[in-house]
């Protein structure tokens, strides 16, 4: 049992980890003047999965964890969750308005092309 929520644990680590990198991949992206369409894509759809494999995990460790340290991993999963969500609204949004710019504005534009 203790072996399983170790490496639980050490998977929780690696995966907010990747989620670092991405979000701050992604963060330089946003700071880009032209955003490419391809390349937040790219950024995007990791940083979803690991979100549902982090949710997963933190899930699991949960009912293993000390309650005194429970509350500190629920503030950690809480926090990366918020970064993963405001990251992601950013990237969506850069596409948008990429998009928007490419067709001047008009979405029946956009959603025929």
């Amino acid at each position: 049992m203790y072996d399983e929520i170790l490496v639980k644990l050490k998977k929780s680590t690696s995966t907010r980890s990747s989620v670092f990198k991405i979000i701050k991949n992604i963060k330089t992206e946003s700071n880009n003047s032209e955003v490419l369409i391809d390349v937040s894509e790219e950024l995007l759809e990791p940083i979803r999965i690991y979100s549902d494999g982090l949710r997963v995990i933190n899930d699991e460790i949960e009912f293993a964890v000390d309650f005194k340290d429970l509350d500190k991993k629920l503030k950690s999963a809480t926090e990366y969750q918020g970064k993963i969500i405001t990251w992601t609204f950013v990237q969506d949004r850069d596409c948008v308005l990429v998009f928007k710019k490419q067709f001047n504005g008009n979405f029946y534009a956009m959603k025929d092309a």
